[in-house]
Formats: C-alpha cells, structure tokens, sequence
C-alpha cells in the first residue's frame, strides 16, 4: 500500500497497490488514455477494441461524477485484483462552512440524497466522530444510453472534524459480485486515515464562508 496526501490538506489515506489518481479538470482526458493503453496494451488488436472502449467509457463517468461532486481528483483501481477486473473508486471532499445548512446542502451534491441505504452506523475515523452508510443503488452506465443501470455498492463516509468542518469519504464499486470484499476493502481503507498533527488545532476553529477543499493525488 501507499501513501496518498490529499493535495495541500493535511489528509493522508492509504491506498492498495492497483489504485490510480486521476484529475477531474485539466489533464482528464491524458492521465485517462495513460491508464487505459497501460491496462490494455496495443490500442489498435481488434480483439482488444471493446474492452478499450469499456475502460475508457468508466474511467470518464468516473471523472465526470467526481468532477459534478466537487472533488479535484478521483480515486480508482485500475489494475486486476487476483486476476479479476474489479470496479472500485474513492473520492474525497473536506467542506467548511458557516452553517449546518450550507454543510448539508454540500454533503447532497457528494453523497446524493441517501436512496438505496441498506446499512448506517456511527464509527471513528481518525479520531473523530464519522457517520458510516452502505447503500445500493441502480445508475445509468455512464456514457451509454442503450445499456441497462447496473447496481453500484456506496460506502459514505461523513466525519465531523471540528466546528463547521465535515470530511466526505465516498466510496463506490459496480462489482456487486464482491460487494461483501469490496466493502470490508473500503472500510479498511477509511481506517488508514489520518491528519498531519499540525493541522489539529487549526480545525477547531468555526469556518468563514463556505468553501470546499477537495482531494488531489
């Protein structure tokens, strides 16, 4: 595993081997076909066209969603796990604001609005308070309006790091197949994060106007 730093916010997480950083803004479309011509190698093999286009079409919802959440960077695995392709992909947004109202209205646009939830608890990530949901929900394919929505497994993650400050971890796989792995794998994950001591005492004070700090690889 490795050590990602969350830009220049004090969050540290680890992430397995296989997992990738990709922009949501400048840089998108190169860091994208990067990935894509590493995972399938000769772009131009005809037996190897339709799973080219299949990585590309995710890895651009991918961006697309993170981008649409606010997050900087999405999170992703690209490479086969035991040999097996396997969908999984995290993103990471810290939101400041002057009320609960601003904070929850920005917690909708990242998280939704909750459907689908099939599990909530209360955890400590980090050491803070964090409200932990699993849910399972039906979304389009992205980029293919003739394919039927595929079942997407959550795992949300809201901390409460201090006064007016909420960190959003949002997971999310379409292997429901490993949804039991997947999950165990996100919470895993969620457990490795950690806060640049530095930071602590900054985080005790209220936020000005809102603003959201978001997630870079």
């Amino acid at each position: 595993m490795s050590v990602v730093a969350m830009g220049d916010s004090p969050w540290r997480i680890l992430m397995p081997q296989g997992w990738a950083s990709i922009p949501t803004g400048d840089g998108a479309a190169k860091v994208v076909e990067r990935i894509v011509l590493r995972a399938v190698g000769h772009p131009h093999r005809d037996e190897l066209i339709k799973i080219r286009i299949e990585l590309d079409r995710q890895l651009r919802g991918l961006v697309t969603e993170a981008r649409h959440q606010g997050a900087a960077y999405v999170h992703t695995i690209v490479d086969p796990m035991h040999g097996m392709p396997v969908s999984g992909s995290l993103v990471v947004v810290e939101v400041i604001g002057p009320t609960d109202d601003a904070i929850l209205e920005q917690v909708r646009v990242v998280l939704g609005q909750g459907e689908g939830q099939i599990e909530v608890s209360t955890e400590e990530v980090a050491g803070y308070a964090a409200l932990r949901r699993v849910r399972r929900v039906l979304k389009p394919v992205p980029f293919d309006s003739l394919s039927e929505p595929v079942v997407n497994i959550h795992v949300d993650y809201v901390v409460d790091v201090g006064p007016g400050n909420v960190l959003m971890l949002a997971f999310s796989t379409m292997s429901e197949d490993l949804a039991t792995e997947m999950i165990a794998l996100f919470d895993a994950m969620a457990g490795t994060l950690t806060r640049q001591p530095e930071a602590a005492d900054a985080a005790k004070q209220p936020g000005g106007a809102l603003s959201v700090r978001t997630s870079e690889g």
